[in-house]
């Protein structure tokens, strides 16, 4: 069974959850927005946002190093995707390849290269599989091209330009407008997270309520 929600909903209480849950600002956003656009591409987004909140992790990405290969990595003991989408996404915008090992939730990584990427700024995301070597290539229009549905909940990630050879077939994932459908029990521990981020009531809360100013002035 699925509730259907505005895509403006899932966005709004994503983002208070991203924040009871202790990410810093921007990362709360960037978090909030790659799980609408997951849902809107018909990815169980919200469920996998759940996921992540069931689990501990740090606010912060790990440590980065560079690799013999030229390939920066990003070394972080199974981090989540909500840490690390926008820093590895920042660093394969100025042209390096980025290596994530052991990233949860992968899938938010591609949600913020779709959504990022630009004409002029295709970039890949690839991983093994029980396939072998798969890979999506994140386009201008912000749309994803390949096997989205099939990125392991934890694996090494790399995101790059892509090459000449690159996946050019497979499933597309492009965000539809309109409602999303939500699994309701998914949607409890989101909202649960979100509730975090409110102030509990109290004669003191309740008398700052309302406008700051006199309005008979």
């Amino acid at each position: 069974m699925t509730v259907r929600l505005s895509q403006a909903e899932v966005l709004q209480t994503g983002l208070k959850a991203a924040r009871g849950a202790g990410l810093p600002h921007g990362l709360d956003l960037d978090a909030a927005a790659n799980v609408t656009w997951l849902a809107a591409c018909g990815i169980d987004g919200v469920s996998l946002l759940a996921g992540e909140l069931r689990e501990e992790f740090r606010t912060v990405p790990g440590r980065l190093s560079e690799m013999g290969n030229g390939i920066l990595q990003l070394c972080t003991g199974r981090q989540s995707g909500l840490v690390l989408a926008p820093g590895t996404i920042d660093l394969a915008l100025l042209g390096r390849s980025v290596q994530v090992p052991g990233c949860r939730a992968g899938a938010l990584v591609v949600a913020e290269a779709a959504r990022r990427a630009s004409a002029g700024r295709m970039l890949a995301v690839r991983w093994s599989g029980e396939r072998g070597t798969e890979e999506i290539i994140c386009e201008g229009d912000g749309s994803a091209l390949g096997p989205l549905d099939r990125l392991p909940a934890v694996a090494t990630v790399i995101v790059s330009p892509p090459g000449k050879d690159g996946c050019r077939t497979g499933p597309r994932f492009s965000p539809a407008t309109g409602s999303l459908a939500v699994d309701p029990a998914a949607w409890a521990v989101i909202s649960a997270a979100a509730a975090r981020t409110l102030v509990e009531s109290s004669p003191q809360s309740r008398s700052g309520a309302g406008a700051e100013v006199d309005d008979s002035e």
